[in-house]
């Protein structure tokens, strides 16, 4: 009786002692507000915001919005341009996700006016607790590409 208490009060210390924090996924890495810069492959750069949910597969997972940052080339018939009172917002757009590996998660973007933006494939991957790699790949013209570095807020 008395070793069997013993050993209960070891295993008990045991377990209790070797507990460690349990590891975030990938997919729970991901969620959060995020901003950044985007730079678009023979074109120009872009302010990024973005608020990422939990990830279901083929459900909506985020929505956010782009940022044109080069006033210079803003068009106020389809942007508000008026550098000195808002940045003009250039795209909203909403985000599904599709799938995860043990590195990426890609998502499909489906912009809120398809006349100021093109639907893409979004991927993303962990750099650290505070920052994530972003890449965009447009549907219909994978040669039309995207990339940066977003910054959770």
């Amino acid at each position: 009786m008395q070793k069997s208490l013993i050993l209960c009060l070891f295993l008990i210390t045991l377990f209790s002692c070797s507990k460690e924090e349990a590891e975030l996924t990938l997919e729970e890495k991901v969620v959060g507000n995020w901003s950044g810069i985007i730079t678009q492959e023979d074109c120009c750069t872009f302010k990024i915001d973005v608020r990422i949910n939990e990830l279901i597969a083929n459900k909506n997972a985020a929505s956010g919005n782009y940022y044109d940052t080069d006033y210079a080339i803003c068009d106020d018939n389809i942007f508000f341009c008026d550098e000195a009172n808002a940045e003009p917002s250039n795209c909203g757009f909403n985000w599904v996700f599709k799938s995860s590996s043990t590195t990426s998660v890609t998502l499909e973007e489906t912009p809120t006016d398809l006349d100021a933006c093109a639907p893409g494939t979004i991927t993303l991957r962990i750099i650290n607790d505070d920052m994530i790699s972003y890449n965009w790949t447009d549907i219909e013209d994978p040669t039309n590409v995207a990339s940066g570095t977003l910054s959770k807020q």
